[in-house]
């Protein structure tokens, strides 16, 4: 049986941008409010690159 799940979530993050090259890195954390199948609270995160093509 498929299970159903809710969810809220808000991040925050940081962005470092380059001028002279198509990259940036990031930072972003995020508290996460589960709502079902019962009530409880997570923070969620990440660290990444993004490459831009051009």
């Amino acid at each position: 049986m498929p299970r159903a799940y809710a969810r809220e979530e808000l991040g925050v993050g940081v962005t470092c941008l380059f001028s002279d090259v198509p990259v940036d890195l990031f930072a972003e954390i995020a508290p996460v409010l589960d709502v079902t199948p019962d009530v409880h609270l997570n923070v969620n995160g990440a660290i990444g690159i993004h490459y831009y093509l051009h």
